[in-house]
């Protein structure tokens, strides 16, 4: 699975799992007990990575996926995933390259409304020898408050080809 379709598939599930309200007993007490789980996945990967060259280079490996889930007393859920690449490589035109970096997000819900979410990637296509490599930084969030409204946009993104 590439780190966009969990990303995707994340944020779908997330919203689908935090639609609920909370609910409470007696004076607001609330129904629901703190709960967290960590998990470790190891999911293979094949994908074609963009190079400075201009041309695409098939890269096959692992990504190593760490996420931690927390359910809060109130019901509000709490995401970390941390993505990084593990023996992914490839070769075009002699060149060999080793993708490395690591993706992060953070998803926070207090019901179906606030939410979070915060997407961190960084991206190194790094060639053996003296062919430029590609770096590249992306920072996206956002934050919808409790009436629904879109309060929070950042999303940058830079790209870098050094050698």
């Amino acid at each position: 699975m590439t780190t966009a379709a969990y990303f995707a598939l994340s944020s779908l599930l997330l919203v689908v799992a935090c639609g609920q309200a909370s609910p409470t007993g007696p004076a607001d007490t609330p129904l629901y007990s703190s709960q967290s789980f960590t998990a470790v996945q190891r999911v293979p990967v094949e994908l074609m990575a963009p190079t400075c060259q201009g041309v695409s280079v098939r890269v096959t490996g692992y990504f190593i996926v760490l996420s931690h889930v927390t359910r809060d007393h109130a019901g509000g859920v709490h995401v970390k995933t941390h993505v990084s690449p593990a023996n992914l490589t490839g070769q075009i035109a002699g060149v060999t390259y080793h993708a490395t970096g690591v993706t992060q997000q953070a998803f926070n819900a207090s019901g179906p409304l606030p939410v979070t979410r915060t997407f961190i990637n960084n991206v190194h296509i790094i060639a053996v020898g003296s062919t430029n490599n590609y770096l590249l930084h992306s920072t996206v969030h956002i934050t919808i408050n409790a009436n629904g409204t879109v309060t929070s946009v950042i999303n940058n993104i830079k790209l870098v080809c050094q050698g």
